[in-house]
């Protein structure tokens, strides 16, 4: 797999964003090591690679799924109301995989402009969470007030998704 994955940044910066465009479709790679990989490498802007590796990602494999529902004759089980709220404070939650909340949202009744205003802002959020915090995990354990602003950037993005879903859901 490492191999893989060097072949992957010889591409330069699109290979890092195929990369982590990538995870979206193929759940089983460690999204974690992959972000802290291309931040690592390419610094501040490997930030903005994942950013768009993992928004397009989501957002390709959102129009693929919804595309097979309906070709599938799949009946949407979920309005705009009830569980996809909870579905729009989930997709800010960093460790939950982006596979199922992104086929749980493709076979909603949302519309595409919503999954995606909502995929740019949470998959920016979980991108800068895991470059920033994940990078320097270690030193989280010499300096705790790092956690704490962990913390408070999840309730302010938990509460920033409470509007998102007001906004759009409601």
């Amino acid at each position: 797999m490492s191999e893989w994955i060097s072949m992957f940044l010889a591409l330069g910066w699109i290979g890092a964003v195929g990369i982590i465009f990538l995870e979206a479709f193929v759940p089983m790679l460690p999204l974690v090591a992959l972000v802290m990989l291309v931040v690592a490498l390419y610094g501040a802007a490997g930030f903005f690679y994942v950013w768009l590796g993992m928004a397009s990602g989501s957002f390709c494999l959102f129009l693929l799924l919804r595309f097979l529902s309906k070709h599938l004759s799949f009946d949407r089980r979920f309005g705009y109301h009830g569980s996809l709220g909870l579905l729009v404070v989930l997709s800010f939650v960093p460790f939950l995989p982006t596979f199922l909340i992104t086929a749980l949202f493709a076979l909603s009744s949302v519309s595409w402009q919503c999954f995606l205003l909502l995929s740019i802002c949470a998959r920016g959020f979980v991108g800068f969470l895991f470059a920033t915090f994940g990078v320097s995990f270690l030193q989280m354990q010499n300096h705790p007030f790092l956690f704490l602003i962990a913390l408070l950037l999840i309730a302010a993005f938990a509460g920033f998704a409470h509007v998102l879903k007001r906004r759009f859901l409601d």
